[in-house]
């Protein structure tokens, strides 16, 4: 895999907002505006994992260690974010987690989620994406 690269101020001209940035996988520098796609879709939640039918698709050729369900972003009440690792099972109340885990730093998160803040990296198997905001 490649080396993860991190950056602390955006290019110029970036816009502000809230993103999520792969910083190590197949497509290293994807970057995915979430407000946006919050506002596009009329939901708190952002699915991300292997299933194209994901909001956030990860291609992964290398390995099986992302889930095709992975993850949930949600918008919380107070406007911050929550990283859960799983997936609510489409049709049912029942959650799913992912095989491999999610992490934030090097903690683990569970179905109950860990609050993000600007800068945070999030690991679904062998990639890495960073939680970001420009102000």
């Amino acid at each position: 895999p490649a080396p993860v690269r991190f950056e602390e101020e955006p290019e110029p001209g970036h816009p502000s907002g809230t993103f999520i940035k792969i910083m190590q996988g197949e497509e290293f520098g994807k970057e995915f505006p979430l407000e946006t796609m919050l506002q596009e879709d009329g939901k708190n939640l952002i699915t991300v994992g292997r299933d194209y039918m994901n909001r956030i698709f990860l291609l992964d050729f290398s390995d099986s260690y992302t889930s095709r369900h992975h993850m949930t972003l949600e918008r919380v009440r107070n406007g911050g974010w929550i990283v859960r690792d799983g997936q609510w099972v489409t049709g049912t109340t029942q959650w799913a987690p992912s095989t491999n885990g999610t992490y934030v730093g090097s903690k683990q998160v569970d179905e109950f989620g860990e609050p993000l803040k600007s800068g945070d990296i999030i690991s679904a198997g062998n990639i890495k994406l960073r939680f970001k905001i420009y102000q």
